[in-house]
């Protein structure tokens, strides 16, 4: 950010902000449409990944106070409560850009880097009670519980033109109100995902059962372990994660509204 990017144009700190509205160039939208600049952002997540990692091994046990101080701040910078951006200035309007896969990717990753910025504090040991040497299958075993398979659909273009639509209808009368937006389109994209914590069900759990059932009757999911995968990524209103779903196969008082919901898939 710091020099004149690949087009020519200076810093974008000294560029010149109109009526706090910065206009991209037709070959910026085309960066941003085409996934290179998304390409840029995973590439230098993965190289920060890579660099946290080797300034944590060089400097644990020698200067753990600092470290913690480190890691804090970067959190609560990550988590978007410094004002020290001056990139947050401004807005920027570009009705041909597709800004909603790149800001999906950016909020997964940071997510990600806050997890094992949190996990890297927890194992630290400021005042030396124990000797904590951190090791790359450490950190691997700490993502391997947080990495879990998610609902695969068979065709998932119906779901991505209505997900606002689903998204809505499931939040918050399913999903528990604070579930965002990011995780639920998580929920169903396939593969493996990182979740910190269980999505939360608030409905009845003969509704989540008769849900998922429906899901499968009319061809929306790709494989018959839904059940399985459901009762590894969600929980009930106490946090405890769902068991016997299989096994409940009374039809909901809302039945009619959840196929609608279905529907949209």
């Amino acid at each position: 950010m710091g020099i004149s990017d690949r087009f020519g144009n200076p810093p974008f700190y000294k560029r010149k902000i109109v009526d706090e509205v910065y206009t991209l160039t037709k070959e910026e939208i085309s960066f941003v449409n085409n996934d290179k600049l998304a390409k840029e952002i995973d590439y230098l997540f993965e190289r920060f990944h890579l660099e946290l990692r080797k300034s944590h091994l060089f400097f644990v046990n020698k200067n753990d106070f600092d470290l913690v101080h480190t890691y804090a701040r970067c959190i609560y910078y990550l988590k978007g409560s410094l004002e020290v951006s001056p990139y947050k200035e401004g807005r920027i309007i570009a009705p041909s850009l597709d800004w909603n896969s790149l800001l999906m990717r950016v909020k997964r990753s940071t997510t990600e880097l806050i997890a094992e910025l949190d996990w890297r504090i927890s194992r630290l040991n400021p005042n030396n009670y124990l000797v904590c040497n951190l090791t790359d299958e450490e950190l691997k075993t700490f993502f391997d519980a947080i990495l879990a398979n998610t609902f695969r659909l068979y065709d998932s273009k119906s779901f991505v033109a209505n997900f606002d639509k689903i998204s809505q209808k499931l939040i918050p009368n399913y999903f528990h109100k604070d579930t965002t937006a990011e995780d639920l389109f998580k929920l169903f994209k396939g593969g493996l995902q990182i979740f910190a914590n269980p999505l939360i069900w608030v409905g009845a759990t003969n509704s989540l059962s008769y849900f998922l059932r429906q899901l499968n009757a009319k061809e929306k999911l790709l494989k018959h372990t839904y059940f399985q995968t459901a009762e590894k990524l969600l929980s009930n209103n106490n946090g405890e994660l769902f068991s016997g779903l299989k096994n409940n196969k009374s039809v909901p008082a809302n039945a009619i509204e959840i196929d609608a919901i279905v529907d949209l898939f």
